[in-house]
């Protein structure tokens, strides 16, 4: 695909014709020569793209000929194949899901999962580059949530001021500095990003009231 804004705009009319859509899952240039590096998967097409997306449908009936139907006339997309059994799916995902793989071989990441809405994928996406520094950003993730797996390899000793400037662009673009994985404890301090304090007293009421004496789960979420 053109890009990330371009996989965003097919979301639409992808929805409107594949009514059995189940994943819609992003990957970008950078990722799919490093998940390659690693794992010596062949090239998915003859010429690069800038981005990726992974499509899976499930239904009762086989759902190849609304698929090929629903690509024939999206606008940016540049090249596309359709897995019709289960070794073909598994050579697809294969390139989305050995990222994690990859990303861990290279070295150690800084890593993060964030959501803004979907109509902001891109600018995060964009802009991402620009506040990490000299970090190399891996990006990944689930189109139709717009959540972005945000992985930033060279940057381990600069964790905490790689995660601050992350997390704030997503809370400038009106996201959730966690989104699949929780706030935890090492999001806790960027918690006030996503959350307002009559909220986050709410959550602390309902802690205090199900959790005096702070047995369960101490740190995680509320200090």
């Amino acid at each position: 695909m053109d890009g990330t804004q371009a996989a965003v705009d097919v979301l639409p009319a992808l929805r409107e014709r594949l009514p059995d859509l189940t994943a819609a899952e992003l990957f970008l240039a950078a990722g799919l020569a490093l998940v390659r590096g690693h794992s010596g998967l062949p090239a998915p097409f003859p010429d690069e793209h800038p981005a990726y997306l992974v499509l899976e449908c499930a239904g009762r009936t086989d759902p190849t000929d609304a698929l090929v139907d629903a690509l024939a006339d999206i606008p940016g997309l540049r090249d596309a194949t359709v897995a019709t059994d289960v070794a073909g799916q598994r050579a697809l995902w294969a390139y989305r899901e050995q990222h994690t793989e990859a990303i861990s071989a290279a070295g150690v990441p800084v890593k993060l999962d964030v959501s803004v809405p979907v109509a902001g994928l891109p600018e995060l996406v964009d802009r991402l580059p620009g506040v990490i520094g000299s970090g190399r950003p891996v990006l990944f993730g689930h189109v139709n949530e717009g959540n972005l797996h945000v992985n930033v390899l060279d940057a381990a000793d600069r964790g905490e001021e790689v995660t601050d400037a992350v997390l704030r662009l997503v809370a400038e673009l009106g996201g959730s500095i966690s989104s699949e994985h929780g706030v935890g404890r090492a999001k806790v301090p960027w918690l006030g990003l996503s959350r307002s304090r009559e909220e986050i007293a709410a959550m602390r009421a309902v802690k205090n009231a199900l959790d005096p004496q702070g047995m369960l789960n101490p740190g995680v979420l509320l200090p």
